[in-house]
């Protein structure tokens, strides 16, 4: 047989679970293979009365003219269908030709510079269950992108169970050893194909992927990824060389990269829409690290960004990325001129600010990448708890804040960006112009009650908002320096009594309820709930002010403690290689660059404290032996 199984996986699934499983790999095939950006259907051609393919030829020749990659194709594609030895099921055969779809898409690369775009023929050959999947072209380089030998999916029963079949085209240079494939260059897809593909569509044939939302909807996927790469070839080397912040540059530069190349695509379209000449201004509320503004200014669009606080980094961007250190206070007036869009970009507390202000300005548009959920006021209130906490938020910010008040008509796409909220909500213009000149003398927070109509809540508490002597809710800002509150600065005497606290409680008890390693006391474990009791409530009562607690105190000392599934112990000191330092003395973390290293940079604890000191020598352990 020139089909070889590869692998097959037991499934309790339909014929309609399977196809909807077909149906989730044809949407969204960039989730599994990371080198698509995505796929463009060209044409479906069902096989009725379509035998000798005549149909298929005129699909082929009609697509041609979206897709100039498909011109001349007609006679590959039966070609590929020969060498595959696939043929059209016949009505003498007891199955109707219609049982068979032909699908041609668009392989579109996510880095055209290492691979280039490809067609894929498709069979859906619905009455065996079967979608088999071919490439067209096969890449001189090896760079292929998709897996370079057909393939395919079926779904097979045998009366009493149900497998989900991976199979491989076998060509002649392939030979059968015990019970794998010899695939020469084809092993790693083959290999692709068994421990990525077949159990990701064992799972959406089981419970489906909600591709709904999809991503990259408002720009041309294709020239989305020739954009980031060009931005990422210019930009991202130079970057990563300079980065002065103590955070790690890979997400960040890449997650603002996408943002960007995203937001000139989907100002390009406005542009070509709207037949503008000029490139649209901006301002990003909250900027943060600056890298947006730098990328967009660099690109050609004026713009600035504000932010509470400055950033090191930005003593490294040029004089044409303007960057203002201000607070942005909604009860104050607007301290940025009037631009075509507004961003905010993980704004948090200013998030539902930023329509009304885009509502103040004539023409005004705005983008925002909601994060943590603020409402007008303070923190968001969660109302439904059927959904999550983010869920709603969206929802609140599209429908409640942008919609209903200020007259926005908006939507909703999904980025492709390295971070786990990356839902945006474009407002791109209102149903209700506002006839008031831009900003003028009125602030946002009196625009959203006057002119907006918003009705403050009569149970608006100190917790959401200040209020002031009229009883009306206020916005408080962020401030300047912001205070680190996470039991970092607690009094360190309070620190070193809850640590002796603590670890005089895990070597109480019997000795038969200790555990030992090579004959070092390890200790008992406690409960977190245990251990608060035997704390004085004065010292937690300290704690919490810092914003943690007792748990959270106990994870800064993770070189002395271990905690998990609300239990504590002892972290028993071992040799760690990994902290030592390198032939010239220094570490350096994923970027390259160079980090504090902890290496003899405290006493050690259990030299001076447990009853066995240190189990390590002073020349092995990570800390100071006092002689």
């Amino acid at each position: 047989m020139p089909w070889v199984s590869v692998d097959k996986i037991p499934v309790s699934i339909s014929s309609e679970d399977f196809w909807r499983g077909v149906a989730v790999w044809n949407k969204v095939p960039h989730v599994v293979n990371r080198r698509l950006a995505c796929s463009e259907a060209l044409f479906n051609e069902q096989m009725q009365n379509d035998i000798y393919g005549s149909n298929l030829k005129a699909a082929i020749q009609e697509a041609k003219h979206s897709c100039p990659l498909i011109e001349g194709k007609w006679e590959d594609v039966l070609l590929l269908l020969r060498n595959m030895e696939y043929s059209f099921p016949h009505p003498e055969e007891g199955r109707q030709p219609s049982d068979v779809n032909i699908f041609l898409k668009k392989l579109v690369p996510k880095n055209p510079e290492h691979h280039a775009p490809n067609l894929e023929l498709e069979i859906h050959d619905c009455g065996v269950d079967t979608a088999i999947y071919a490439i067209l072209f096969q890449s001189m380089t090896n760079a292929h992108i998709s897996p370079p030998i057909p393939y395919k999916l079926s779904l097979v029963s045998n009366g009493r169970s149900s497998f989900l079949e991976l199979s491989v085209f076998k060509k002649v240079e392939i030979e059968v050893k015990n019970d794998t494939l010899g695939l020469s260059n084809a092993d790693k897809s083959v290999e692709w194909l068994k421990v990525t593909l077949l159990p990701k569509f064992c799972k959406w044939a089981a419970t489906p992927l909600n591709a709904s939302i999809g991503s990259l909807k408002l720009v041309p996927v294709a020239s989305y990824g020739v954009l980031y790469q060009s931005l990422k070839n210019k930009h991202a080397a130079k970057l990563m060389d300079l980065w002065p912040e103590s955070t790690d540059p890979q997400k960040f530069i890449h997650e603002d990269l996408g943002i960007a190349a995203y937001l000139l695509l989907l100002w390009e379209q406005e542009r070509h829409e709207k037949g503008l000449k000029e490139k649209q201004s901006f301002v990003d509320i909250g900027c943060g690290n600056g890298l947006l503004v730098y990328i967009l200014t660099e690109e050609g669009h004026p713009g600035l960004g504000v932010d509470v606080r400055s950033r090191r980094i930005w003593d490294i961007y040029p004089p044409t990325t303007t960057l203002k250190v201000c607070t942005i206070n909604p009860s104050e007036k607007s301290p940025f001129p009037a631009m075509d869009w507004l961003i905010g970009n993980h704004s948090d507390e200013l998030t539902p600010w930023i329509p009304v202000m885009a509502a103040m300005i004539p023409g005004s548009r705005y983008f925002v990448l909601p994060c943590c959920p603020y409402d007008f006021f303070g923190r968001y209130g969660r109302k439904n708890p059927g959904k999550s906490i983010y869920q709603e938020y969206l929802e609140f910010i599209q429908k409640n804040v942008s919609e209903h008040l200020c007259k926005f008509v908006t939507i909703t796409d999904r980025l492709r960006i390295p971070s786990t909220k990356r839902v945006c909500i474009i407002g791109s213009q209102r149903v209700e112009e506002s006839e008031c000149e831009a900003y003028g003398d009125t602030t946002p927070h009196d625009f959203l009650i006057q002119s907006l109509g918003f009705k403050l809540s009569p149970t608006i508490s100190p917790v959401q908002g200040d209020a002031n002597s009229k009883g009306q809710a206020l916005f408080i800002p962020r401030p300047a320096q912001e205070r680190v509150r996470n039991c970092t600065k607690v009094d360190p005497n309070v620190i070193a009594q809850v640590v002796s606290l603590v670890a005089a409680e895990l070597l109480a008890g019997q000795k038969e309820a200790h555990t030992y390693e090579e004959g070092w006391d390890c200790g008992r474990t406690v409960s977190l709930g245990a251990l608060a009791k035997v704390i004085p409530p004065h010292f937690l009562e300290k704690l919490k002010r810092e914003c943690g607690g007792l748990q959270t105190l106990l994870k800064n000392n993770h070189f002395i403690f271990k905690v998990a599934s609300g239990l504590v112990g002892f972290r028993k000191p071992t040799l760690r290689e990994h902290l030592k330092k390198d032939s010239l003395g220094k570490r350096k973390h994923s970027a390259g660059k160079e980090i504090k290293s902890n290496w003899k940079s405290r006493l050690c604890w259990f030299n001076v404290y447990h009853p066995n000191g240190c189990p390590l020598l002073d020349a092995q352990c990570s800390y100071i032996h006092e002689k």
